[in-house]
Order: C-alpha cells, then sequence, then structure tokens
C-alpha cells in the first residue's frame, strides 16, 4: 500500500533538471519549483558528518501553520565547496529521498487533522533520551517509519 500522493510526488520529482554540476541552491530551487504544490518549503544546509558528494534530507509538519506547514532540508557536504556533481544513481538516490521524507511528513499533516482538539502526538520531555524514546514508541511516528520502509522495500 503506498501513499495516496506517491504518484503524484514521484510525477514531479521526475520534472527536476538534475545534470552535471549544480550549484546547491540551484537544487534547492529546482526542488522548491517541481514540490510547492505539496505545501512545501525546502530549505538549504549544511553538515560536517557529510563527506564529498553525499547528501541528506529530513523533514518536518508544523501543524501551526497553514500555509507550507512542511519543511524539508537538503543537507550538503561543503567539502566540493557549493557544488554537487550529478551521476544517474545519485539523482534516482536524491528523488527518493525527498519523496520518502515528503510522504512521511505527509502522513504526519494527515494525522494531526485527524487529531482530536488539543490532543498532542507525543508529550515532550526534557530528558534527550526520554524524549527519543517517547518520539520512536510513538503511534504516529511509528506509522510514518512503517511507511518508509515499505518504501524501502519496494524499492
Amino acid at each position: 500500500m503506498g501513499m495516496y500522493l506517491e504518484r503524484k510526488i514521484v510525477t514531479s520529482l521526475e520534472k527536476t533538471a538534475f545534470s552535471g554540476e549544480m550549484d546547491h541552491g540551484q537544487i534547492v530551487e529546482e526542488c522548491r519549483r517541481v514540490l510547492k504544490r505539496f505545501g512545501v518549503r525546502v530549505e538549504l544546509s549544511y553538515s560536517d558528518k557529510l563527506n564529498g558528494y553525499e547528501f541528506e534530507v529530513s523533514g518536518h509538519y508544523d501543524s501551526s501553520r497553514l500555509r507550507q506547514p512542511i519543511n524539508l532540508v537538503v543537507y550538503f557536504s561543503l567539502e566540493h565547496g557549493a557544488r554537487f556533481r550529478w551521476t544517474g544513481t545519485r539523482v534516482n538516490e536524491f528523488r527518493f529521498k525527498m519523496s520518502q521524507v515528503l510522504q512521511h511528513e505527509l502522513i504526519h499533516k494527515c494525522q494531526a487533522q485527524y487529531r482530536l482538539e488539543g490532543e498532542l502526538g507525543y508529550p515532550v520531555c526534557f530528558d534527550k533520551n526520554k524524549q527519543e524514546q517517547l518520539y520512536l514508541a510513538n503511534k504516529d511516528e511509528i506509522s510514518a517509519y512503517a511507511h518508509d520502509i515499505m518504501m524501502e522495500l519496494k524499492r
């Protein structure tokens, strides 16, 4: 079972013009262009944990935002400056990761729409270890991560 917007997201991401060498900013602009219709903001960031042409994508759903409640952040390494060199494998991996993270956050958006007024997704705790346990044990996260795993297996 795929998510109801999966085909539309994949089709949109296939319209990205990723080839050759591109500035990180151009990549993010291209993502914004094709994903805007899904209520997504896309931001650029850098991580010291990444090397070469590695990248990561993270996401966050903010239920308090009416417009563009989903924020995706694309992380790159600065090892090659602000440039990224595409290969066929990198294009496929990038599109898959963007789709997976966006679908994960859209699941959270859907979950929030059916939550009772005032009900929180999971309790907040100031103990960092306990907070991570609460986060990963939350039924919303279990459901969204199950979808992520299904996508990995299907791929």
